[in-house]
């Protein structure tokens, strides 16, 4: 597992290394004003737009891995849509366990938001594992998927990274770790059976967190919203401030990435809150 320093990165455009940006968990509601735990989200969520472009003078791709609206609004939707143009690069979404996989659809379909599962880009490919289960917090990857994900690595020898909403490794929360993917085993040693993967990436614990599991580094993106307390059995937030997570992924395979939070923000967070 590589890290960077706990440092500010500025990003360079370079011929050979992937810069990825992967934002997560913004539950967004239709009304500006809409609040999480106390958590104004929609303006936690620019603030981490704008942290964002200050750090990166470049950037190849922005990974969304879920939870974009809180209330299902198509408001919420079209809200992140029109705040995300202010970026040139690529955007590709997953639906969280509190989206709705055709309001994406609609996105993609209407803009510069993509849904699509795989991506080449700069000698690695990208593959978007949907996770959701319709209805329910916890998730699961579908023997269908899995099945297309060994296709993808099958028939390409890339360097390879998989995103996903849900956690496919443990985060030592009892409480969060009841509502991960549910086959969470199957799908990792299903992943290391391919030497190309090299890093998987997720969002839905709304914390950092960074485990080495067989080989492969598996990395959470916190919340652009409230954060959960780490190692909590029950449900807890923390006073952790919203962020993103860079990958700086590098031609040899070698992926060095680090999370970035919002300094400048004020919470006015409930911490006496036991669920949301």
């Amino acid at each position: 597992m590589s890290k960077l320093e706990p440092a500010i990165i500025k990003s360079s455009e370079t011929v050979d290394t992937l810069e990825l940006i992967q934002i997560s968990d913004p539950h967004l509601f239709a009304d500006e004003s809409g609040s999480l735990l106390g958590v104004n989200t929609r303006e936690s969520f620019l603030a981490t737009l704008d942290l964002i472009q200050a750090n990166h003078l470049y950037i190849d791709l922005i990974i969304v891995t879920g939870d974009i609206s809180q209330d299902l609004s198509a408001e919420s939707y079209e809200f992140f849509a029109q705040a995300m143009k202010v970026f040139n690069c690529p955007i590709y979404c997953l639906a969280g366990n509190h989206d709705e996989v055709d309001a994406l659809e609609s996105l993609a379909e209407a803009g510069h938001i993509k849904t699509n599962k795989q991506l080449d880009i700069k000698n690695w490919q990208i593959l978007l594992a949907h996770s959701q289960v319709k209805g329910k917090v916890h998730g699961l990857i579908s023997s269908d998927e899995m099945h297309w994900i060994q296709q993808q690595l099958n028939t390409n020898d890339s360097n390879a990274l998989v995103f996903t909403h849900h956690h496919p490794v443990y985060s030592n929360a009892d409480w969060i770790d009841d509502i991960g993917i549910k086959n969470c085993e199957e799908f990792t040693a299903m992943l290391s059976e391919f030497k190309q993967v090299k890093a998987c990436g997720f969002g839905h614990i709304h914390q950092d967190l960074s485990v080495t599991q067989q080989n492969i580094d598996y990395y959470s993106a916190p919340s652009t919203c409230i954060q959960f307390k780490q190692n909590s059995s029950e449900f807890a937030v923390s006073e952790e401030l919203p962020g993103y997570r860079i990958y700086h992924c590098y031609p040899s395979g070698k992926v060095e990435t680090q999370v970035i939070r919002v300094n400048d923000f004020k919470l006015s967070l409930d911490m006496t809150a036991t669920g949301y």
